[in-house]
């Protein structure tokens, strides 16, 4: 009797589990906010460019979709309107992204079993200090909304598990939210149905009882989905049949997108190691995945069905399709969310085991956390890029009231440029010549936008036109790009030097680097 009391307070949530959660919560947002205080990027910027189009922010619910449309993240940067400081852009997907520490610990907590406060405090921590979470979650896009109402719905999900009447309306509102946050959870929210059907399958055993369940729970969020896309429609047919796409900079074929996308995110999750280990990576992360659902379902969890539905289905479903199409990693995370909420079950089902067992465990966490802690502190010395300093190196001791930049990505070095002139030198005239205008046009600077910095040659050969190096500006981590900059420094017409035989000219914006 007495162990057995001694096992239940053991489980419980005590004032000391609500303090550590609390200072959690606070490290959480002090990530963020450091992370928030770099330049902003391409798809930042292009997201504020919509934005200050817009006559009301409540056109970015109805029109204006594209490829980077994320509805409620542009609406908040039309509400500030133009020329702020990039923090203030953020703001949104900070707040929303510390707000999903707190309530993935709530969910993690609500219907598991096994040690309550390791489960919380487990789950909080893996939420605050992973990369991935903290980089997303202090960047002006929809991936922290999306992240956050994904986790709200599965926590409406696991309720209609116990027959809550008002889940499946909860499930709706969060998908309804999450549907205006990134068109990426249009997915997540098929497969948390599914996962939901996998769950009470086994109180029925009848798969027509669960797909009734399952189309019970559904129903509200399907006819929201129906018709937001018949409004997506109605602007596709007011465009020209057109959405507008940015374009890509990595090439990548077949499945071999989703290798290294996946890859990506596990590899910047576990130190960032080089890329060339990106299949090990994947293969590694696959194995543990699948073997953790794999054990949970075994020991009667009652998440398993969710998790197979979400960490291994909904990946799978991308390998078949060949999805992305672009290596990032971004586009995993309406899947990756979860797996902090998996490791925490784990944590907790493994705490309960012989003591080996869980010095083993603590110490695996303790690795994971020290990991992320180098991602992050590589990425807060970059930030997402250092433009403003390459802008400078161009423009101090400008006498000209133009600037002429080559460059070999015009779409995304024009965009960058565009914002630094607003910021900084409101009358200064740039003049960007594409990579293949540079022999013509011989402009004094070029950028390179799309090498990384280990592979930026010393001289760059155009023509006669010879350009040396004078600074590299790089970033690490999911989003940005490291420019090179290089100055004009003679024309083999006029050069006293010999020419360079092996002088490379500016690599195509799609060259792979290995």
């Amino acid at each position: 009797m007495a162990g057995s009391r001694f096992a239940q307070a053991q489980h419980r949530i005590r004032p000391v589990h609500i303090v550590l959660a609390a200072a959690i919560v606070a490290l959480g947002l002090a990530l963020r906010v450091q992370g928030a205080m770099g330049e902003l990027w391409l798809d930042e910027l292009w997201s504020l460019d919509t934005a200050l189009k817009m006559q009301a922010w409540h056109e970015a619910f109805w029109t204006n979709f594209s490829d980077n449309s994320h509805p409620l993240n542009t609406a908040w940067m039309h509400l500030m309107g133009a020329e702020r400081s990039p923090w203030v852009y953020r703001i949104e997907a900070i707040i929303l992204s510390t707000i999903t520490i707190a309530a993935a610990g709530w969910t993690v907590i609500r219907h598991g079993s096994g040690n309550t406060p390791v489960r919380l405090l487990t789950a909080m921590l893996l939420l605050t200090v992973m990369y991935p979470f903290v980089h997303f979650g202090s960047e002006a896009r929809g991936y922290a909304a999306m992240m956050l109402f994904a986790i709200l719905a599965f926590a409406a999900a696991e309720d209609a598990t116990d027959r809550d009447p008002s889940a499946r309306w909860r499930f709706c509102l969060w998908g309804t939210l999450g549907l205006f946050s990134h068109l990426g959870s249009v997915l997540v929210m098929a497969f948390l149905a599914l996962g939901y059907g996998l769950s009470v399958w086994p109180e029925h055993r009848r798969w027509s009882d669960a797909l009734r369940k399952t189309v019970h729970l559904s129903a509200p969020y399907a006819a929201v989905l129906i018709v937001f896309i018949l409004i997506w429609l109605r602007d596709f047919k007011a465009h020209g049949g057109i959405i507008a796409f940015g374009g890509g900079t990595d090439a990548c074929e077949g499945r071999s997108c989703f290798v290294e996308a996946l890859g990506q995110l596990v590899r910047l999750s576990i130190g960032g190691h080089d890329a060339a280990y990106a299949g090990l990576a994947v293969g590694l992360a696959v194995i543990l995945t699948v073997g953790a659902v794999a054990w949970l379902a075994a020991v009667g969890n009652r998440r398993a069905g969710f998790y197979a539905a979400l960490l291994v289905m909904q990946p799978l479903l991308f390998f078949i399709l060949a999805q992305p199409t672009l290596p990032h990693g971004r586009y995993l995370l309406g899947a990756f969310i979860f797996w902090p909420l998996l490791v925490a079950d784990v944590v907790a089902e493994l705490s309960e085991r012989g003591l080996i067992v869980r010095v083993l465990t603590g110490i695996g966490v303790l690795v994971l956390i020290a990991l992320n802690a180098w991602s992050i502190g590589q990425f807060l010395q970059t930030g997402r890029g250092d433009y403003a300093q390459a802008f400078k190196h161009m423009t101090d001791g400008q006498t000209s009231k133009t600037l002429r930049v080559g460059t070999n990505m015009a779409f995304q070095f024009s965009m960058v440029m565009d914002d630094l002139v607003q910021r900084q030198a409101p009358d200064l005239t740039v003049d960007i010549y594409a990579r293949e205008a540079i022999a013509r046009a011989a402009p004094e600077w070029l950028v390179t936008v799309t090498v990384p910095p280990e592979f930026m040659a010393q001289t760059y050969c155009e023509g006669s036109l010879r350009y040396t190096l004078v600074s590299k500006h790089p970033y690490w981590g999911f989003s940005g790009s490291s420019w090179g900059v290089y100055q004009l420094i003679e024309t083999s017409a006029d050069a006293a030097l010999p020419a360079l035989p092996d002088c490379p000219s500016v690599p195509h914006p799609r060259t792979r680097f290995r």
